[in-house]
């Protein structure tokens, strides 16, 4: 049962993050439903994370926070989801899967910036 707990605990945070998305495309009437959504996603997340969980699938979250911020245009601070988002899916997956380079060559195709992340 305490098993259970912590998958359910992610899925609201993939649906937290989805919803974010799904705000952030409707800007700027539901910025602050983007806001209010992605805040909980990454609460959550970094609970399950603090709380020493290894939980498969969690990139997924930080990877809509990453998207989230493109559809801002803050490249800076979507590379340092996506860079999160490697780290985790790199724990979930084999080296070579399809999503660890594709998010990679998302990562690589960010601009970068003259500050560190």
């Amino acid at each position: 049962m305490e098993q259970i707990f912590p998958l359910i605990r992610l899925q609201k945070a993939k649906s937290h993050s989805t919803l974010a998305l799904i705000y952030s495309k409707q800007q700027p009437q539901q910025d602050e439903k983007c806001n209010e959504h992605r805040l909980k996603a990454l609460e959550i997340s970094e609970q399950l994370i603090s709380n020493g969980e290894k939980i498969e699938g969690i990139g997924d979250v930080f990877e809509h926070i990453g998207e989230l911020y493109m559809n801002q245009s803050n490249p800076q601070r979507a590379r340092k989801y996506y860079k999160k988002a490697l780290g985790y899916t790199k724990k979930d997956m084999v080296d070579d899967h399809p999503e660890i380079r594709r998010i990679q060559k998302i990562i690589d195709g960010l601009p970068t910036s003259r500050t560190t992340d």
